[in-house]
């Protein structure tokens, strides 16, 4: 039996459990881990105006103390992806969110700007950590009739942390200051001991050789799946429960899987894909919703975040929308209605609407189509790429679609600073106008069409 046997058997007799409520244990860890990033980005909308009253910061200042986290998460991201593939996935689950809650609690203490600044940034960096990680873990784990299901739920909890902030806005910053806010923040540390419970990765563990430990740990799980019942394959042998398996044809040289990216249609795929991941990140003009309403609107605090709380509630609309639509009139379709929303919509609730019943419309319209954009693009975008190719893409994507959360509200609060409200709010408008030209003309339409594999462009690379 040779290790390539006992390999193969180890992941049949993970691929061949059928879901069970471990799986949902494993599913709400790590959608709890990702609802943290999502709460901590936007309960800068809450703490905000507060900063400008207290410490008379200006609105380029603003946007800086709202970019942090993101700056540390484009460092974070790859640091901690590439750290997971060299001591597991669970050590780096727990250091992540370790690094990020005791750094969120320390930011309580700040006296200044520049303190809160640099804290913020150095706990962006266990956030950054966050999603790579977890989606890994949770798609190791996932069958692999319910991988896709999982993982389109696993994104749709990005969208329930921005209406759990809202709450935590008006039940604790809006009575007790912003620094409450950031105690609250850190409450996720009670996470590290779940995914203490958690197996390690079976998958990482056969790519680091370490097959004695990944045969106790497929054990582990099956028990914990099946109970008493028999495993599907406990009781075959490594040839058995490989037999009639495909050898893997060898894969190609790195420089040739590289070179595929010349491939006809790849070209354009990956500029489009950059464009579509990118420019509406660096446009959400959410983190800047409280501070329009009280300035602009002049609207009291309390009641700028209950509106937003509100509108954002509906946010996770935007996921069931994305998810049929995608399929029924087509994924650059859903993109572009996704797109319109998001950019016309803030302009018509700051600079036209007149009514607060008007303006609750359309940034409730303005989250569900936030929402909708990128659950479209999760799957839009690895429609389009080889497997081979597929999870080291999706990361540069999503370390872009983190540089532009940072860069964009530093630039949205100097603008705002500068030339005032209505700019900035075109200045939005334009870039989603941008982006919609950029995937008709260069996407692909993949609805009803099969992934891409690497046999669809061998031989057509230059």
């Amino acid at each position: 039996m040779t290790d390539v046997d006992v390999t193969r058997a180890i992941r049949a007799r993970l691929e061949s459990l059928p879901i069970r409520p471990w799986h949902l244990a494993v599913f709400v860890i790590c959608a709890l881990s990702l609802l943290c990033d999502s709460a901590d980005q936007f309960l800068i909308i809450s703490i905000a105006p507060l900063l400008i009253r207290e410490w008379g910061i200006s609105s380029a200042q603003l946007g800086l103390v709202v970019a942090a986290t993101g700056i540390g998460g484009v460092i974070g991201a790859p640091i901690f992806g590439a750290l997971a593939d060299r001591l597991g996935r669970r050590r780096c689950m727990m250091l992540s969110i370790a690094i990020y809650t005791l750094l969120t609690a320390l930011a309580a203490l700040s006296q200044n700007i520049s303190q809160l600044l640099v804290i913020r940034a150095r706990s962006g960096i266990g956030l950054g950590g966050i999603v790579p990680v977890t989606l890994a873990y949770v798609s190791e784990y996932s069958p692999p009739r319910w991988r896709g299901r999982v993982v389109a739920w696993w994104n749709s909890m990005f969208a329930f942390g921005i209406p759990l902030a809202g709450a935590v806005g008006l039940l604790v910053i809006v009575p007790y200051g912003w620094r409450w806010g950031f105690v609250i923040g850190a409450l996720p540390i009670v996470l590290i001991a779940g995914i203490a419970w958690l197996p390690e990765s079976v998958r990482y563990l056969l790519a680091k050789n370490r097959t004695e430990e990944a045969l106790r740990t497929i054990a582990r799980v099956e028990r914990a799946v099946l109970g008493a019942a028999k495993p599907a394959n406990a009781g075959a042998s490594a040839p058995d429960a490989t037999r009639g398996a495909v050898p893997a044809a060898a894969g190609p040289r790195a420089w040739r899987v590289l070179g595929l990216l010349n491939a006809p249609g790849m070209r354009v795929t990956m500029i489009a894909s950059a464009v579509l991941w990118f420019l509406p990140a660096s446009l959400l003009l959410s983190s800047f919703y409280g501070v329009f309403l009280t300035q602009a609107k002049g609207m009291d605090l309390r009641a700028a975040i209950a509106l937003v709380t509100a509108t954002s509630a509906l946010g996770p609309l935007g996921q069931l929308f994305a998810g049929f639509s995608s399929n029924w009139v087509g994924r650059k379709a859903t993109l572009t209605i996704a797109l319109c929303l998001l950019g016309a919509m803030p302009l018509a609730a700051f600079d036209i609407a007149q009514s607060s019943g008007l303006v609750y419309l359309c940034l409730t319209l303005a989250w569900i189509g936030t929402s909708a954009i990128y659950g479209t693009a999760f799957g839009y975008t690895s429609e389009q790429l080889p497997t081979e190719l597929r999870s080291g893409a999706l990361g540069v994507f999503e370390g872009l679609r983190r540089l532009g959360g940072a860069v964009g509200p530093a630039m949205i609060g100097l603008l705002y600073g500068l030339f005032g409200l209505t700019p900035v709010l075109w200045i939005a408008a334009s870039g989603c106008l941008l982006t919609i030209v950029v995937v008709l003309a260069l996407g692909r339409e993949t609805r009803g069409k099969p992934m891409t594999e690497m046999e669809h462009l061998v031989g057509t690379a230059g």
